[in-house]
């Protein structure tokens, strides 16, 4: 639903920007229109709803801090990857290091508050299922709150109410487990996406056949 819901509202975001005439307009036929960059937030916002549920508002842009602390991370790291042996040890060292430290900040703080803003909803819930559960005695009704399932609740399930507490490791490990997330789903998604849309663009037949399928199974 979260994969669905998010590729809808980049489609949608899409046709707006072409039928909005920018960047692609009459005045400017040959200006190019970045799928990609789209395809990027859009899969941010996916994982967000998945790991956490929470829209990142990736697509929206209302998050802009973290969007722009993580590509250049993203990238940062990329071209490290590239370079030989202690380049990153030395490139650790200057300017572009030094932003990718504070870059790398930005993610810890945005992504620990929102852990702890979903280790409060946890305790808060667990809480009221207590109370409900003392105030029923007999256990002939049934109570709780119906979770929203993530992949941060499930960590979250397996943590003891003490250490969701009083435990700030707790709180450090969470993060770390949904920026992993993040930083493994996002990229490899968005260029499946990419070049799913640049082969059918060289390859109208398929591209024909992909359409009337998507209008037998989903209607016009």
């Amino acid at each position: 639903e979260a994969v669905r819901s998010k590729c809808l509202k980049c489609l949608s975001l899409i046709c707006a920007q072409v039928q909005a005439g920018s960047p692609a307009s009459a005045a400017a036929p040959t200006a190019v229109l970045d799928l990609q960059e789209y395809f990027f937030k859009m899969t941010l916002d996916t994982i967000g709803e998945i790991a956490f549920g929470q829209d990142l508002g990736a697509l929206s842009g209302k998050n802009r801090a973290f969007m722009e602390a993580f590509d250049y991370c993203q990238m940062y790291v990329s071209d490290l990857f590239f370079q030989p042996g202690p380049a990153w040890l030395w490139n650790y060292c200057t300017p572009a290091g030094w932003r990718f430290r504070a870059k790398t900040k930005v993610l810890q703080r945005y992504g620990a508050s929102l852990v702890k803003e979903m280790i409060a909803r946890e305790l808060e819930e667990a809480a009221q299922d207590e109370k409900e559960e003392n105030e029923d005695g007999d256990g002939e009704h049934e109570h709780g709150h119906k979770r929203k399932e993530t992949i941060l609740s499930y960590f979250l399930q397996k943590e003891s109410h003490e250490s969701l507490k009083h435990d700030p490791r707790t709180v450090k490990f969470l993060t770390d487990v949904i920026m992993n997330f993040q930083l493994a789903g996002r990229d490899t998604v968005a260029q499946a996406f990419s070049w799913a849309v640049h082969l059918l663009s060289l390859n109208p037949d398929v591209q024909e056949k992909a359409y009337q399928e998507a209008q037998a199974v989903l209607g016009s």
